[in-house]
């Protein structure tokens, strides 16, 4: 029966979570799908050799990438791994999906093998049932990006370290070392994980705690150093850049400034919506419960393990406060605690009825558990629904379809050689996934002419062309601005636009 529920709660994630895999990169949860994809296509297009596994994310020109297009902000495993898939299946939505959905299932299965391991296979279903029905886990559960993969290595890591201590069989403990070390090259994430887990041990009298302690921030300095030393290989200024990123990431700058306030309101309302109420009062509740039970060794591993993984998102959240204010799911890591603690009080609701109702028939509680189990699945689904936000390119406040960007995308690389930059007055905020189709640099947000006639008097040496889009008040002033050349009026999507190619002589001569 209990297998039987489990294959249903994973079946009823996995459903959500593939339900719109080949939907385009036309949503804001959707900038790190289409970054990580280009980064993967130009190492397709340019060779692996040539870009050594490197990122060019934001690298939208033609070839041989230059030295300033690489992107060196993270690690290289997730990009890579969207290589792989792109050559096995082909460059497709689905199939960059394909690795941050494999890897939220995983953390299901995985989270179950580890609570079941401390605290009984039943309990086990109630926190991966909680798991598949936060709206965090739902919502970014298929973002290409860093955090679904690193919480399925942290799990798996913890369940590993679980079997060792419970076995003795160095396997384990084998497996241990290698999630740690696969997670360090794919985000920062792992290496807070290593930092937590490294000041806990060394706290701790057991002198086989330190010993792996010393290991696993060996691990994540020898890695840090290595990657460090290869991004300035690639390119001189990656250290600096890195280093005002980081400057950057713990408060706010010129482009996001807040005060302390509005960044506690910000975050406190983004994690309330991220896990409901009914996340959030589970977890409280089931925090009271673990510790009051910490004196058993199931509640008290399992508390520790959640512990960790909380105090690491805290200091993710906490410490990178310009991070936190701008990507909400920078929570994410969040989920592990909050579906075990909440998964604990609806195990305990269910004993607790069981006990006080001597006359329920056999599976009662089962069956009273299963049904706050679907409701919360179903409160759960509609709040992940209500967070999609489309990424508009035109009307912020018009629908658009889905096919627009890729439309738009296609007209301007079928429109444009390589090498030009297109101008447009349309994307009002900046986002990778309209260059991601059209494969040109694009300078977006133009919406007068004294913008345009200024980036083309700045053009003389690089081939520009524009679109423009007519649905805008001040498109005609920008087309009667545009030096002489060819002007060739298209409808995408029921939008009127105007491709406009200059002619071969340089602007600059043009224009004076």
């Amino acid at each position: 029966m209990r297998w039987l529920l489990l294959g249903a709660i994973l079946f009823a994630f996995g459903a959500f979570l593939v339900k719109d895999i080949k939907r385009p990169w036309v949503e804001y949860i959707d900038f790190n799908g289409a970054v990580w994809s280009q980064a993967a296509h130009n190492i397709l297009r340019a060779g692996l050799i040539e870009t050594q596994g490197a990122s060019a994310a934001f690298y939208f020109g033609p070839l041989p990438i230059p030295r300033s297009g690489y992107y060196l902000h993270h690690p290289p495993l997730l990009h890579l791994g969207v290589t792989a898939v792109f050559v096995l299946f082909g460059e497709h939505e689905w199939a960059a999906r394909m690795i941050p959905i494999a890897c939220s299932l995983a953390s299901a299965v995985l989270l179950w093998l580890l609570v079941s391991s401390c605290l009984g296979p039943r309990a086990a279903l109630f926190c991966t049932a909680m798991f598949a029905s936060l709206p965090m886990t739902l919502y970014y559960g298929t973002m290409v990006n860093f955090e679904p993969v690193v919480l399925s290595l942290m799990l798996l890591a913890l369940l590993s370290l679980r079997y060792w201590e419970q076995t003795g069989r160095g396997v384990w403990k084998t497996v241990f070392y290698a999630s740690i070390l696969t997670g360090l090259w794919v985000d920062w994430g792992m290496h807070l994980f290593c930092l937590v887990l490294f000041v806990w041990w060394m706290a701790r009298p057991s002198r086989e705690g330190r010993r792996m302690a010393w290991w696993i921030l060996a691990m994540a300095l020898v890695s840090s150093a290595v990657y460090l030393i290869h991004t300035k290989l690639m390119r001189p200024d990656a250290l600096q850049d890195l280093q005002e990123q980081f400057v950057m990431r713990v408060t706010s700058d010129e482009k996001c400034r807040f005060t302390a306030w509005q960044w506690v309101c910000k975050v406190t309302g983004s994690i309330a919506r991220h896990y409901m109420p009914t996340g959030l009062i589970g977890a409280a509740l089931g925090g009271v419960i673990a510790y009051r039970r910490r004196k058993e060794e199931g509640f008290a591993w399992i508390g520790w393990a959640s512990l960790m993984v909380f105090v690491m998102d805290a200091i993710f959240v906490g410490v990178f406060q310009n991070d936190s204010y701008i990507h909400e799911y920078i929570a994410y890591y969040f989920v592990v605690p909050a579906a075990v603690l909440a998964g604990i009080v609806l195990n305990e609701t269910v004993v607790w009825a069981e006990n006080a109702v001597k006359t329920l028939p056999r599976g009662a509680g089962n069956l009273l558990g299963a049904s706050l189990v679907l409701v919360l699945a179903l409160l759960g689904q509609t709040r992940a629904n209500a967070l999609r936000l489309s990424f508009n390119i035109l009307d912020l406040k018009k629908p658009e379809p889905e096919t627009l960007i890729p439309n738009v995308g296609e007209v301007i690389q079928k429109s444009f050689s390589p090498e030009t930059r297109v101008l447009c007055n349309f994307m009002p905020y900046y986002s990778p996934q309209l260059e991601y189709y059209a494969e040109r640099e694009v300078a977006a947000n133009l919406g007068d002419a004294g913008q345009w006639k200024h980036i083309l008097l700045d053009s003389s040496k690089k081939e520009v062309g524009g679109i423009v889009w007519m649905g805008d008040e001040d498109a005609p002033a920008i087309l009667s601005g545009l030096p002489p050349g060819k002007k060739e009026f298209v409808r995408i999507e029921d939008e009127n636009f105007c491709v406009w190619k200059p002619q071969p002589a340089r602007v600059q001569a043009r224009l004076h």
